[in-house]
């Protein structure tokens, strides 16, 4: 009984120790909570008020009320930042001098528009430059307008920050009151309140200037939008009067009566375009002119310098043997943009310039003497309408002018395309330039005969001028790939060998693209020339906004043209990866050329999976509609492009397991080859017979291959030999071992074997197996070792033997069933 009881209470006592430790527990777990709980609450910021009642607080302990003094002082901190910013932002003086310049360029600019008239000849084109300055000044009052806009958002930003620090600090001052905090806390509190009190006051008081600016601006965009309606106007009259008759027919007596009317004076009565272009050089034209000079001078020495180091048939070449018109030229067409807004003298001149230094480069550039003297004297019909435009030749004559000057450049030209005629490739594109320029020339003509004069001026001008443009756009480009050339065979190509062994392609690729480049431009120029857009950058954006919209994807020919420029881009950069892996990683740094080749021939991959996926973004694909794309793929995939992709995945494993690399010598069946080129669809394989044989990639990964070069270069190969019964056999072998022995392309280790192999029925079988060294040398190590052992067999007296056969002559026996009496038989 009492040992029943002991256990009883040893029970009892074990119960309430394990209550008393889960009491424990629960109470440091309580402990902990209750002290995390307090942290955050000292830590968070006081709550915003939810607007209902709040119940009877506590006071608040002095410890939570010590953050407020360490934020009051980091809203003076950033007080002070704030009378920094608002005084940076309200800075304008330099956007109010650009409103004031822009407001006096376009007054000016109203002034100039209200002198050409619909009757003048050269309307047509001062108002194509007058947009053009417009449009100029448009984009500067846009410019303006963007950073007044960005002011703005600043200061909206600012208002935005101070207004939460207004609500946090009021939040403060409520804790403050319900804390019954002491009065250093208060005093913090009413400081930090007036503090962004001021601070708002500031900021409101910064819109002012900005919105005055704005304003300001808006009256710009007024004045602006008025000359834009009048040149608009102005343009829409001048060229609904270009097919208007403007002076008499020049077969008319009224004609003959205005020449009647001329005097001596009258040539030499002023020259008003000269008084213009003088106005036009103002001094930052004469800097820019002055910097173009000098550029060009120092061009034109660095070509004669290198026409010293060319070669004589280099010499011959326009661009070295004319260096200061090749210089001239090349350095008008860089500074072209910088002339769109000039005064039309100042831009004729320019373009007499530019036809000049053309015509004295065109021996160089044209092969035959006929094209050169035709394209010469329409560049002299032109010239010299330049300085009467600039002297102010009389209207009579100048009619005279340019209805001979049209009748002759447009005969010209139409020989010269009609001798254009079958060309190849880009070149069938010069005829039909030719002609055009010929038809322009011609209708010029004919316009100044019917008395449409302000039609003949301007076809004449713009015919002229667009032949010429292309003109100069085959010399630049011309002379754009001889640099490039004269680049690349400098040294300065020298610190790399891919850009050294790679100079011709580089030079060509850059060339295409320059080409296009200058061509592209030439174009834009045209039509602006013939006043269908007011600049080049208006005609660029105009077309490259054209397109058609299909549901979500938006096609324009702007994304065309960069979809052309992305996938030559890849093109040349996968090039040039290949040729950077070939020629500078895998030599320098001593990696397998095969795990070289590999690794471009992945990055090449990558770089295309990349552009594919940018070509997809700049047409505008939905992405989420490759869902249904991926199923029908899978469903194409699963019919009829299970070849494909099996090849595909096949060329992904070998590039990455690498168990063929080029140069491997390989069978793949019957078919021996050296491994060319390892592709994703195909591997290319050239063969001893020197055809390239094409195999699939998933034959080579699931169809047996031998790989003779896969970790050396040596192969194994077996020489038959057979000499007669009754030779030593143990000489034999000896000296068959010597012979393959001697040869410096055999193996050492291991060396080469002889075997005995076989009794045949005439001859006893050896067999000379060796190792070479190179399997390159397999068969013209075969191939020797045949002629020396028969050499060496022949002069040991050894008998090779060769079949022999025994015929045995039976004689005619008596047939069976042959009855010799009757001499014949019976069946």
């Amino acid at each position: 009984m009492n040992e029943i009881r002991g256990k009883d209470a040893e029970r009892k006592r074990r119960r309430r120790a394990r209550v008393g430790r889960w009491a424990v527990l629960a109470l440091v777990l309580a402990l902990a909570t209750a002290a995390a709980a307090v942290r955050d609450a000292r830590a968070q910021p006081p709550s915003a008020p939810t607007g209902q009642p709040a119940p009877a607080a506590s006071p608040v302990p002095t410890e939570r009320l010590a953050d407020l003094f360490p934020q009051a002082a980091e809203l003076s901190r950033l007080a002070s930042d704030l009378d920094l910013a608002i005084a940076t932002l309200t800075a304008t003086a330099d956007l109010g001098a650009g409103i004031d310049r822009l407001g006096a360029q376009l007054g000016e600019l109203q002034r100039r528009v209200r002198e050409p008239g619909p009757g003048d000849a050269d309307a047509l084109e001062q108002l194509n430059d007058l947009r053009g300055e417009r449009g100029a000044l448009e984009t500067r009052r846009k410019e303006i307008g963007a950073a007044l806009a960005a002011r703005l958002e600043r200061l909206e930003a600012l208002r935005d920050e101070w207004r939460e620090q207004q609500q946090r600090w009021k939040q403060w001052e409520r804790v403050a009151g319900e804390a019954d905090a002491p009065g250093e806390a208060r005093e913090a509190v009413r400081g930090a309140r007036a503090r962004i009190a001021q601070s708002l006051e500031r900021i409101a008081g910064g819109y002012y200037p900005l919105i005055a600016l704005q304003t300001r601006l808006a009256g710009i965009e007024e004045l602006e939008a008025a000359v834009h309606r009048e040149l608009d106007r102005l343009t829409a009259a001048v060229r609904s009067s270009l097919f208007q008759a403007s002076s008499p027919l020049l077969v008319s007596w009224g004609f003959l009566a205005e020449l009647r009317a001329l005097d001596a004076s009258a040539l030499v009565a002023g020259a008003p375009a000269i008084g213009e272009l003088r106005e036009a050089l103002t001094p930052p034209r004469a800097l820019v002119l002055g910097v173009q000079v000098l550029l060009a001078l120092v061009l034109a020495l660095n070509l004669r310098r290198r026409r010293r180091q060319a070669s004589p048939t280099a010499r011959a070449e326009g661009s070295l043997r004319r260096p200061l018109s090749a210089a001239t030229l090349l350095v008008l067409v860089a500074f072209s943009p910088l002339y769109q807004t000039a005064p039309a003298p100042l831009t004729l001149v320019l373009w007499a310039l530019a036809i000049a230094s053309s015509m004295r480069l065109l021996p160089g550039q044209l092969r035959a003497a006929w094209q050169v003297r035709i394209l010469a004297g329409v560049g002299v019909l032109f010239l010299a309408s330049v300085p009467m435009r600039l002297l102010g030749l009389p209207r009579p004559l100048f009619r005279l002018y340019v209805f001979a000057a049209g009748l002759a450049g447009g005969v010209a030209l139409a020989m010269l395309a009609r001798r254009l005629r079958g060309a190849t490739g880009w070149r069938r594109l010069r005829p039909l330039l030719a002609a055009a320029a010929a038809s322009g020339l011609l209708l010029a003509a004919a316009a100044e005969l019917s008395g449409l004069d302000i039609l003949a001026v301007h076809v004449f001008e713009a015919s002229a001028k667009t032949c010429f443009l292309f003109l100069f756009a085959r010399l630049v480009s011309g002379l754009l790939h001889r640099g490039l050339h004269l680049l690349m065979a400098s040294r300065l190509t020298e610190w790399s060998a891919a850009v050294a062994s790679h100079r011709a392609v580089i030079a060509e690729s850059i060339g295409v693209v320059g080409g296009v480049v200058v061509y592209g431009v030439a174009g834009l120029v045209a039509l602006q020339t013939w006043g269908l857009f007011d600049s080049p950058w208006h005609a660029w954006r105009s077309l490259t906004s054209m397109g058609i919209s299909a549901g979500g994807l938006e096609l324009t020919t702007g994304r065309l043209f960069a979809l052309a420029a992305l996938l030559h881009a890849v093109r040349l950069a996968s090039r040039a990866v290949h040729a950077l892996f070939v020629d500078e990683i895998i030599p320098k740094r001593g990696i397998d050329p095969g795990v070289g080749h590999s690794a471009a021939r992945l990055l090449q991959y990558c770089l295309i999976a990349a552009a594919s996926v940018l070509a997809l973004q700049i047409l505008g694909t939905d992405f989420r509609g490759f869902a249904l794309v991926g199923g029908a793929l899978g469903v194409g995939i699963g019919f009829g492009l299970q070849n494909i992709v099996n090849n595909f995945v096949s060329g992904l494993i070998l590039l990455v397991e690498r168990p063929i690399e080029v140069g491997d010598v390989i069978r793949v069946g019957d078919q021996w080859g050296t491994v060319q080129s390892l592709g994703l669809r195909a591997t290319v394989l050239m063969t001893f017979d020197r055809s390239e044989l094409i195999v699939p990639n998933s034959e080579l990964i699931s169809g047996p291959v031998v790989n003779w070069t896969l970790t050396d270069r040596t192969a194994r190969l077996a020489v038959m030999v057979s000499v007669a019964y009754g030779s030593d056999v143990a000489a034999v072998m000896r000296l068959l071992l010597e012979v393959a022995r001697d040869d410096v392309r055999v193996a050492t280790d291991p060396e080469p074997t002889i075997v005995f192999k076989d009794f045949r029925e005439s001859s006893l079988d050896f067999e000379v197996r060796v190792v070479v060294r190179d399997i390159d040398d397999r068969l013209s190590v075969e191939s020797d070792l045949r002629c020396r052992l028969y050499e060496r067999l022949q002069a040991a007296g050894v008998v090779i033997p060769f079949p022999r056969r025994d015929i045995r002559i039976v004689e005619d026996a008596p047939r069976p069933h042959q009855d010799p009496d009757r001499g014949g038989g019976r069946p």
